[in-house]
């Protein structure tokens, strides 16, 4: 059986690996520095009670691929629509948006199909990986704690790297033609800002996309299905603000965001109850490529990611199943 190492338990990290293991008969391990799955489809956790998808909000379905695996989540409980009322605030002006494709989420979070697809793998969380080696003609991982991962002596016999480009860039020193790729995409910040209140603020929407000041986007995460009852904001602060500001002190960040908040909803300042900022240092490509995903045979290295295709949660579900089949057809 052919040992296969994903680094980043992101979805395009996860589909792979799961896809591999299941429908190819792969030993497949999966690495993971955070405390949680998802990437940016993660859901943040509070003592104060609630929690917040702070990266991605939503995502559509185009592709018949993605669209079955979506049917086959609702069918698990795994995802719903999101009903939410869509604003938009330009020129001074808040109004509603028009009609768009259905928006779905993870229920009852982001990260439900981040666990969904781990269900059955050997995911490792907490375990940062430092440097790849290539040794007779298999890879060895090496970790920030000193750790070697190689399969029991014998190696992995191919690696993926499910990790934003610059940081997938950090791990290819030695391999000039994948490292290249990485080059080509720049990926935004974001800052995030996660606030609840004691009673539901009056605003007509639940999502308001910002066209002017320091937001990009704003969300009541209470609004989405299968949530906690208690009122619940995300603020994302648009690219140029977080780029220009991205050095600021969390709680810096987030005052300036709030002020930016409830001037955008027409609301008078009121103190949440709980509150905390994330730094996205890899938000949102600026420009995705359409690879759909990068693999070389000879090397056994791989790459998927939304970077890779496209941007979109939808991109990084479908950049892992390619990526995938690459890896069986090779």
């Amino acid at each position: 059986m052919s040992q296969v190492a994903v680094v980043g338990a992101g979805l395009s990290g996860l589909c792979c690996a799961r896809r591999l293991q299941q429908h190819a008969g792969y030993d497949v391990r999966v690495f993971e520095k955070a405390r949680g799955l998802g990437g940016r489809t993660s859901t943040r956790r509070t003592d104060a009670g609630p929690c917040f998808d702070h990266g991605a909000q939503y995502f559509t379905a185009r592709e018949a691929r993605f669209r079955a695996q979506v049917d086959a989540w609702v069918e698990s409980g795994v995802v719903a629509p999101w009903e939410g009322r869509i604003g938009v605030r330009e020129d001074g002006r808040l109004r509603p948006k028009s009609e768009g494709p259905r928006r779905w989420v993870g229920t009852p979070g982001m990260n439900a199909m981040a666990k969904h697809l781990a269900q059955g793998l050997d995911v490792q969380l907490q375990v940062q990986i430092q440097a790849l080696e290539r040794r007779q003609g298999r890879w060895r991982l090496h970790t920030v704690a000193g750790q070697e991962l190689d399969e029991g002596g014998q190696g992995f016999e191919a690696v993926v790297l499910s990790l934003p480009p610059s940081q997938a860039a950090a791990l290819l020193e030695g391999h000039d033609h994948a490292a290249a790729v990485t080059h080509r995409v720049e990926m935004r910040p974001c800052w995030s800002v996660m606030l609840s209140f004691v009673r539901p603020l009056e605003v007509a929407y639940d999502g308001i996309f910002i066209n002017e000041g320091p937001l990009s986007w704003v969300a009541r995460n209470s609004s989405k299905p299968g949530r906690n009852e208690t009122e619940t904001w995300i603020l994302h602060g648009s690219p140029d603000w977080s780029r220009a500001h991205l050095a600021l002190a969390p709680p810096e960040a987030q005052a300036e965001l709030v002020r930016a908040f409830f001037e955008v909803i027409e609301h008078p300042p009121v103190q949440p109850s709980f509150h905390t900022a994330h730094r996205w240092r890899f938000s949102i490509p600026e420009q995705a490529l359409e690879l759909g995903c990068w693999w070389d045979h000879e090397q056994g290295l791989g790459m998927a990611g939304d970077w890779l295709n496209g941007a979109r949660v939808e991109g990084a579900f479908l950049s892992g199943l390619e990526l995938a089949h690459a890896i069986a057809e090779s």
